[in-house]
């Protein structure tokens, strides 16, 4: 689901853009982004990205630049594979099919829109060879890619889905980019069968190609032996980890009164990405859903950030290591 673009440095200016429209075609763009996007930059760091002396010409238009500068801060951004040399080098197909290895939209000027396809009375186009959806910059957040993914986002789960499909489509991508996820599910560790929800999170995660994460988990209980079933119903799974995906698991074991107080709802988190779950994290249980559940993304505020912290200074805080690591 989540929707890796590359920008073309010369779109960022919008000299083609009426000048009053120009801060509402960014703003547009960067909500897709933090909600759905992954800026895919040639180069190592952005600053060695074809992008940056981009944007430094934008300096003195602060209103742009300034909402660049922000979203560069709280948005995702990848490197892109070593083959992909940047806009700048892309004068034949052949070198636009190395984007399309690494990407999925191309944001470009009008111009070069037009010259990859893009139809005067059009905003998008799909190249079926290069493997790429072109898009003029002006219109990015309504690229077909941006579109599907937010209907995608916030539809129903359904019984019978598949629980595979159903990690891939929506949340193997922002695993993938994370270094911080974080499950608060008031039930969550409380079945130890070797499909349940927690343990098919915990190995998707593992085989994310991103970095290892560290994962956060929220459970609440009500007994001793409560506590002592969730612990070891959760190194169960961890035990099974062995790709490197995880670094650690750090389980929160809430009390059911302090639990009740701070939360009722229950919500998977990857970074910034919220997936609020009605049905929590037993979606994933199983070969397939046996519970519809509602589902909604949302980029983090305040209020999860201060939920969080609460449940950690409420519950008993245990650390848990994978076994080992194949990376």
């Amino acid at each position: 689901m989540i929707v890796r673009f590359a920008v073309e440095p010369a779109a960022v200016t919008m000299d083609d853009v009426p000048a009053h429209s120009r801060g509402a075609v960014l703003d547009r763009l960067i909500d897709r982004w933090q909600h759905l996007g992954v800026l895919v930059i040639n180069g190592d760091k952005f600053a060695d990205s074809e992008l940056a002396p981009a944007l430094n010409r934008l300096k003195d238009r602060p209103a742009l630049w300034d909402r660049w500068q922000t979203a560069l801060s709280n948005c995702r951004v990848a490197s892109s594979t070593r083959s992909w040399r940047g806009f700048s080098a892309a004068r034949t197909d052949e070198e636009l099919k190395r984007l399309g290895e690494c990407a999925g939209l191309a944001c470009c000027c009008g111009e070069r829109a037009h010259k990859l396809g893009v139809k005067a009375d059009q905003h998008c186009s799909y190249r079926e060879d290069l493997n790429l959806e072109v898009v003029r910059f002006d219109a990015a957040d309504q690229a077909k890619c941006f579109r599907a993914a937010h209907d995608l986002a916030g539809k129903m789960i359904e019984i019978g889905d598949s629980t595979t499909e159903l990690w891939a489509a929506r949340f193997a991508g922002f695993a993938d980019m994370s270094r911080t996820i974080a499950l608060v599910d008031r039930f969550a560790g409380t079945k130890d069968s070797e499909s349940c929800g927690v343990r098919r999170l915990l190995q998707g995660v593992d085989r994310a190609t991103g970095v290892a994460s560290v994962v956060n988990l929220y459970c609440e209980v009500t007994t001793e032996a409560s506590e002592h079933n969730v612990e070891a119903n959760v190194r169960e799974s961890v035990a099974t980890l062995s790709r490197g995906g995880v670094f650690e698991v750090v389980l929160y074991l809430v009390p059911k009164p302090d639990f009740q107080i701070e939360s009722h709802g229950r919500y998977l988190r990857f970074e910034r990405a919220v997936f609020e779950l009605d049905y929590g994290i037993e979606v994933l249980a199983g070969k397939a859903v046996q519970h519809r559940s509602s589902c909604s993304l949302k980029v983090r505020q305040e209020g999860h950030r201060k939920l969080e912290g609460a449940l950690q200074r409420k519950g008993r805080r245990i650390v848990i290591k994978p076994p080992a690591r194949s990376r």
